[in-house]
C-alpha cells in the first residue's frame, strides 16, 4: 500500500437513476476541505460476571458514512449539490447551449440521492445512497464565493462487481448484467480457473463501456479513451470475477465566482425584488438544512434509506452600520423577501448569458441584528434572518442555477 498525502484525494460525486444503487460520477469535485468517513453503531456487552473490566466485546450493529465537501463554486457541480438537498429541478434553455436550473423545496421525504466516488493512490471506493443534509453559501470580500456541503450516505460498498463472461474474439466483449461502469474506470479480474490469452489475473485493466451489461478492456487509461480494445484467444476456464480499483473522475469545464460577482436585496415581497436597489454588505452566509436521518431495518447493518425530515434555513448578512433601519424592522417583526444574486459577469455563455447562482428567500424575518462596536474601527451589524414559508406565494425558497448543462 502507498503512502500519500491528502492532496492526492479525489472526489466526484454522480446522481443516482435508482436510489441506493451507486452510478458513475458525473463531476469531479475542485476541494479546499474533504471528509468521508465511515462510521459503525455500536452495541457494547456491558454484563457483569465478578470481573471489575467495564466490557466484553463490542459488536457492531450498524454502519453508515458521513462527512464534507467543501471549496469554490462551480457552476455546473453546485446545481446537483443543491438539487440533492433540496428535491426538484427542472431545465429550461436559456439561448442555445445555455440552460437555467430551477431548484425547488420537494415536500416529501426522499430528496435526490448521489453516488460519491473517492480515489486514491491505493484505489477507490464508492458511498451509494448519499444525500446532502446541509449547505453553507457564503460570500466574503475577500475570498471566493465557497460552498460546504454536508453529507450521509452508505458505508463503502464492496468493490466486487460480480461475476463475468468473456468471448475470445478481437475485440473481447465482457457480459456482466448492470455492472455500473463507464469507460475508464479501473478495474482486476480474478478467476478460479484461467482467463484467455490477452487476459492476466490481477492485472488492472480499463473499461470500455458498450451499454449497461457489456465493456471491452484496455490494456492502459488512454487506450481506453482511444477506444484501443483487447483481443483474446486461446481457451478458458472456471469462474471470473472483476472487482472495481477506483473509478476514473473527470473535471468538467466549469465557471467560478467572485465576490465582486454578488449582489443582496430585500423587498416587501418577492416580485418586487427585481426593481429593488442592491444593498451594500460585506458578507452573506446562507445555511440550509434538511436534517437527513437513516431508516433503519431489522436483519441488516446498513441503513434501508437515508431520508429528510424538517428543512430549515438562515441568512447572515454584515454591513457597515448607518442606521437604526434593521432594530426598528426587528422590534416590529417585519418580514422581508430576499435575493442573494451571483452572476459572473466576466464570463459568456452562449450568446450573451452569464453563469449564475442566485437564491430567492420569499419570506425572511429578523432573528438578531447586533452592531459590533470596535474603538477605533467601523461599527459593523450582523443581520440574523430565519427563512419561513410563504403563505402568500406557496413557497419557502428558490435557487437558480445558470450554466452549459443542459440537466441534471
Amino acid at each position: 500500500m502507498s503512502k500519500f498525502s491528502g492532496d492526492l484525494q479525489e472526489v466526484a460525486i454522480g446522481r443516482e437513476t435508482t436510489r441506493g444503487t451507486a452510478v458513475p460520477p458525473t463531476y469531479g469535485l475542485k476541494w479546499t476541505d474533504l471528509s468521508v468517513v465511515d462510521k459503525i453503531m455500536a452495541a457494547i456487552d456491558e454484563s457483569r460476571s465478578g470481573t471489575i473490566a467495564d466490557s466484553r466485546s463490542t459488536n457492531v450493529v450498524g454502519t453508515f458514512a458521513e462527512g464534507e465537501l467543501a471549496g469554490p463554486v462551480h457552476d455546473r457541480s453546485i446545481g446537483l449539490l443543491l438539487y440533492s438537498l433540496m428535491g426538484t429541478v427542472a431545465s429550461a434553455v436559456v439561448e442555445t447551449t445555455a440552460y437555467e436550473h430551477t431548484i425547488t423545496l420537494q415536500e416529501g421525504n426522499q430528496h435526490q440521492s448521489l453516488t460519491i466516488a473517492k480515489k486514491d493512490a491505493n484505489g477507490g471506493q464508492d458511498h451509494n445512497l448519499a444525500v446532502v443534509s446541509s449547505m453553507e453559501v457564503s460570500v466574503e470580500t475577500d475570498k471566493m464565493v465557497m460552498f460546504n456541503a454536508a453529507f450521509r450516505s452508505k458505508a463503502r460498498k464492496s468493490t466486487t462487481i460480480g461475476t463475468f463472461t468473456v468471448t475470445i474474439a478481437t475485440p473481447a466483449v465482457a457480459t456482466l448484467t448492470a455492472h455500473g461502469l463507464a469507460t475508464g474506470d479501473a478495474v482486476v479480474l480474478s478467476t478460479t480457473g484461467a482467463l484467455p490469452t490477452g487476459l492476466t489475473a490481477g492485472t488492472t485493466y480499463f473499461v470500455i463501456k458498450i451499454d449497461a451489461d457489456t465493456f471491452n478492456l484496455a490494456t492502459t487509461l488512454a487506450n481506453a479513451l482511444a477506444n484501443t480494445k483487447i483481443a483474446t484467444s486461446g481457451s478458458q476456464s472456471g469462474t471470473h470475477t472483476l472487482v472495481l480499483s477506483y473509478r476514473y473522475i473527470t473535471y468538467a469545464t466549469e465557471n467560478m465566482f467572485l465576490p465582486q460577482h454578488a449582489s443582496f436585496k430585500l423587498a416587501s415581497v418577492q416580485s418586487g425584488l427585481d426593481a429593488a436597489g442592491a444593498i451594500n454588505v460585506r458578507s452573506a452566509k446562507l445555511k440550509l438544512e434538511e436534517n437527513a436521518e437513516d431508516d433503519r431495518s431489522l436483519g441488516a447493518t446498513a441503513q434501508t434509506d437515508i431520508i429528510n425530515k424538517q428543512f430549515s434555513g438562515t441568512l447572515d448578512i454584515e454591513f457597515v452600520l448607518s442606521a437604526d433601519t434593521y432594530i426598528t424592522a426587528l422590534l416590529a417583526g417585519t418580514a422581508y423577501a430576499a435575493r442573494l444574486d451571483i452572476t459572473n459577469t466576466d464570463v459568456t455563455i452562449g450568446a450573451s448569458t452569464n453563469p449564475r447562482l442566485r437564491f430567492d428567500l420569499y419570506r425572511v424575518q429578523l432573528q438578531d441584528a447586533p452592531p459590533a462596536y470596535a474603538k477605533g474601527d467601523l461599527t459593523i451589524q450582523t443581520l440574523s434572518f430565519k427563512i419561513h414559508y410563504s403563505e402568500a406565494d406557496s413557497v419557502m425558497l428558490k435557487a437558480y442555477v445558470r450554466n452549459l448543462a443542459t440537466g441534471y
